[in-house]
């Protein structure tokens, strides 16, 4: 995700993606809408993230959800790690 690489947070990055991805992919938009969804209901980032590479079963989404520090807070950057 280009966006969490620029820095925003995870929910920002969330619907930015899926934003720009809306009209070429909208299968996978749609996966990150309702992600940032999730993230804003109130799930635990990591969560969000993992529910979201089940459902996509994509190999590069459960990386990123398995790289998400269940303590981090939210609004961190995930570039600065």
């Amino acid at each position: 995700m280009v966006s969490v690489e620029s820095g925003l947070g995870l929910d920002r990055a969330s619907w930015a993606s899926a934003k720009e991805l809306e009209t070429a992919h909208p299968e996978i938009s749609e996966e990150f809408s309702l992600n940032d969804l999730e993230l804003k209901a109130g799930k635990a980032p990591y969560e969000a993230l993992r529910k979201l590479a089940e459902r996509s079963n994509v190999e590069d989404l459960k990386k990123l959800g398995g790289g998400i520090d269940p303590g981090r807070p939210l609004r961190t950057s995930v570039a600065a790690r």
